[in-house]
């Protein structure tokens, strides 16, 4: 069985980022989980959840926390919602 390797994000308004990030991370990554994290779990309100939606079913998975929990805890969460053997965390 080949080993997987996906890219972990967490992110909040980062909808000038997130095509070109995912056009060039999905050419390398076998998934790519984007972890929202917005002060008190507010959602991204400049488009980004759209542009996301487009790329779902494309090995693209949204998955959403608070940033309140401290950045440590989301990141931690970013990782674990990734299904592949290996993960690297990258910024939007």
């Amino acid at each position: 069985m080949p080993v997987t390797i996906g890219a972990v994000c967490n992110f909040y308004n980062e909808a000038n980022a997130l095509p070109g990030f995912l056009e060039s991370a999905s050419a390398f990554f076998d998934h790519i989980s984007l972890y929202q994290s917005g002060p008190g779990g507010a959602e991204s309100n400049d488009g980004s959840i759209e542009i996301i939606k487009k790329w779902k079913g494309a090995g693209v998975a949204l998955y959403r926390g608070s940033i309140d929990d401290g950045f440590g805890v989301v990141r931690t969460a970013a990782v674990r919602s990734s299904p592949c053997d290996w993960v690297m965390l990258l910024d939007a």
